[in-house]
Order: C-alpha cells, then sequence, then structure tokens
C-alpha cells in the first residue's frame, strides 16, 4: 500500500510490520507505540499521550519533534538536524511526531 492511515479518539495503539510508503497515526488520548520498518515517512499526532518509536538499527530516520509540554528521551545516538530534526544513523526515512502534551521515547 502507498499510505496508512490509522486513528483513535481514545485509546492506545501498538502498530508494527507496516509496509507502506506513508504512515499517519492520529491519537486525541493514548499512548502510540510503533515499530518503523519499511515506512519512508512517517507522521504521528496526539494530544495527550506518549509516543514509543522503535527505529531499526539498520536503517537511518530523522525524526522531528513538536510539544507543547513533552520532551525526548533516548539513550540512543544521534545528531542534530537542520529544521530541528535529530538523525538516528544516516537519515534516509523521516518521522514527524507532534503531542501537546506527552512524551517521545526513541529506542
Amino acid at each position: 500500500a502507498d499510505k496508512c492511515r490509522l486513528s483513535t479518539v481514545s485509546g492506545s495503539m501498538m502498530v508494527t510490520g507496516v509496509t507502506a510508503a506513508s504512515l499517519d497515526v492520529h491519537t486525541a488520548s493514548g499512548d502510540v507505540r510503533l515499530g518503523l520498518a519499511a515506512c519512508a515517512m512517517t507522521s504521528v499526532e496526539t494530544v495527550s499521550g506518549n509516543v514509543h518509536l522503535s527505529l531499526p538499527a539498520e536503517v537511518g530516520t530523522t525524526v522531528y519533534f513538536e510539544t507543547d509540554s513533552g520532551e525526548m528521551l533516548t539513550e540512543r545516538l544521534h545528531a542534530a538536524a537542520l529544521g530541528g530534526g535529530y538523525h538516528f544513523g544516516v537519515g534516509e526515512r523521516v518521522a514527524r511526531v507532534e503531542t501537546k502534551s506527552g512524551n517521545l521515547h526513541i529506542e
């Protein structure tokens, strides 16, 4: 599939194994757990909830994170990218995460 779009109003999501070119995930209230494998572009938006991204070590990802009252938490090596992003590896893939009040955990 070219695009995969998932949404919920109140509830957590766990997503793994998506092979679409782009993945859009939206939730108003609930945590999101993503195992990114084969998506070139991933977008996650949540109002109240944490986002957990599991990035494959063999594929680089550039992560852009925007929040009102959260923070990015990771123990993985990364470097700052132009435009406020963070490179994990070479950065062939892109993940954009937006939360109003939630943290981004990168594994």
